[in-house]
């Protein structure tokens, strides 16, 4: 079920967004979402009581969007809660902006220093030669994914980008040694989710993160590390800010060696 709760703030929005504010659904969701600090103390009795909402109603609710129960719910509140924790308590800083511009000088260095010119036009020539490329990512990383692909199609390069919540495993089953797989994780929790399902695909496998924990790597034939430090499970410059800077910076290396249809 690990993969299917990365998606949980996700869902409750999503939730939100499309149902009417009388619907049980709609109620739970807004509720969750508004008192997430909170919930780690309430029980089902709590909640029943908050919501007007009978508790299998919960429990339902809970399952329909991948808990076993309330109490596994709880617990992804508190996870979501400690990986936000460590980027946003810094910006709470009095000198918030220059420390996040020296950061960013930071990162920019490693980052070029980090991505050799001639990696990253092998990276554009797996792409461009792949039969098919498929880009896995959290739903959280999806603009920054959609940067890159909807350019590609100029180049006349169509890549396929699928979230946790869109995998079709199907597709990916049938992917062979000539086709190009990237997941990008910067924290590494979506590369542990996907370990299972990724085992047995046979494309050209690669993972991009800014994580340090080798359980994550063994499933690829090559891995990216954004920086040379362990962020593991947290928010940081590099899952953030460092992401955009890669694709942009590959999205040039391809550009330079396949050119555009634009004249």
């Amino acid at each position: 079920m690990e993969e299917e709760r990365l998606g949980l703030i996700y869902k409750l929005f999503l939730i939100v967004n499309q149902n009417h504010e009388d619907e049980p659904e709609y109620v739970l969701a807004k509720y969750f979402l508004e008192n997430y600090t909170k919930l780690g103390k309430m029980n089902i009795y709590e909640l029943a009581e908050e919501c007007y909402m009978s508790r299998s109603s919960i429990r339902r609710f809970c399952k329909k969007i991948g808990y076993d129960n309330f109490k596994d719910l709880k617990d992804e509140f508190k996870e979501f809660d400690y990986q936000y924790n460590y980027f946003m308590k810094l910006t709470s800083k009095n000198n918030f902006r220059s420390w996040l511009a020296g950061e960013l000088e930071n990162m920019v260095a490693e980052l070029n220093q980090r991505m050799d010119t001639d990696e990253m036009e092998r990276i554009a020539a797996r792409i461009h030669d792949s039969k098919n490329v498929v880009f896995l990512s959290s739903y959280s990383n999806v603009g920054c994914l959609m940067e890159f692909q909807r350019p590609l199609i100029l180049s006349g390069k169509l890549v396929r980008l699928m979230t946790d919540t869109t995998m079709d495993e199907d597709f990916l089953s049938q992917l062979s040694p000539e086709d190009y797989l990237m997941t990008v994780s910067a924290t590494g929790n979506f590369a542990r989710a996907m370990r299972t399902k990724l085992s047995s695909v046979q494309a050209y496998k690669v993972l991009l993160t800014v994580s340090r924990k080798q359980e994550i790597e063994e499933s690829y034939d090559m891995v990216y590390h954004l920086s040379a430090k362990d962020y593991s499970d947290v928010k940081s410059v590099y899952g953030k800010y460092g992401l955009e800077y890669f694709f942009d910076v590959l999205y040039s290396a391809y550009v330079r060696k396949y050119g555009t249809t634009i004249k």
